[in-house]
């Protein structure tokens, strides 16, 4: 979620991004929601932007919303993803985050095509994946190792160890923010402007420099982020939120015990 939407199993890709928290600055084939309480607070129509400007926002939003950002990529902290597409939930999922450990976990759940489950856990540049499903000749239900130095590295395969929503990439991308009551944001991101630009414009077009968001911030924390990106090209409008909790509260990630190298065709299916 990297702004993720992580989603539907049509593409190697999509499966791994989809497990990395939904990713949320790059995009894979996901589906809006049209139900009014999946926003976090805060949530309503956002005025669009013109593509290609340098931000509007004024200095006390933008301020205070990277801030809080800020503050909560840099501690421990639990979340939660779901996308939603079309009214159907399309992948949810749970996880725990160890910045000064680079360091993550998590259990995604897909449903629909391709409906399956995966876990995943991240230490340094090692990355542990677990799957219920058959994926790219390996055996479902055992634990497989990627050595990211081997890999090329994890960021190359959307994996961020210390961030794993990419949270970083947010300022990059935000065109404008509005503070719309206390705790509450509004606005739109220009996706391109992130690391996985060149990927989204190819799967939204130009509806990429326009994708509306909301957010909450409590005690001066991003407690939440919705991403809302309409249809385009060959893709169905989705809606990716994430929800933290639990900051500054103790982690216990761990590299699974018995993991084998994962198979040379998983590597290759998802360079």
């Amino acid at each position: 979620m990297s702004i993720t939407g992580g989603g539907y199993m049509g593409t190697s890709r999509a499966v791994l991004a989809g497990v990395a928290v939904c990713a949320l600055l790059s995009t894979a084939a996901c589906g809006k929601s049209d139900s009014p309480g999946a926003a976090p607070a805060g949530a309503g129509s956002t005025a669009a932007a013109a593509a290609g400007k340098t931000s509007a926002a004024p200095a006390d939003a933008r301020t205070e919303l990277l801030d809080a950002t800020a503050k909560t990529s840099g501690t421990t902290s639990s979340y939660t993803t779901e996308v939603i597409s079309e009214g159907d939930k399309v992948s949810s999922g749970t996880g725990k985050i160890d910045p000064a450990r680079h360091a993550n976990s998590s259990k995604s759940e897909f449903f629909g095509q391709g409906a399956g489950s995966m876990e995943m856990v991240v230490i340094g540049t090692d990355l542990y994946l677990k799957m219920n499903m058959a994926f790219a000749g390996t055996a479902a239900g055992s634990w497989m190792h990627i050595d990211g130095q081997q890999a090329g590295s994890l960021t190359k395969l959307g994996i961020n160890a210390d961030d794993p929503a990419n949270l970083s990439s947010l300022p990059a991308g935000l065109v404008s923010v509005e503070k719309t009551g206390p705790g509450s944001f509004k606005g739109i991101l220009d996706l391109t402007r992130t690391p996985a630009g060149k990927a989204t414009m190819q799967q939204l077009g130009d509806a990429a420099k326009q994708i509306d968001f909301r957010a909450t911030v409590g005690d001066g924390h991003l407690v939440a982020l919705m991403i809302i990106v309409p249809s385009a090209i060959q893709m169905p409008a989705y809606t990716t939120t994430l929800r933290y909790s639990d900051f500054g509260a103790p982690v216990t990630i761990a590299a699974p015990a018995g993991a084998k190298p994962a198979p040379p065709a998983l590597l290759e299916a998802l360079k």
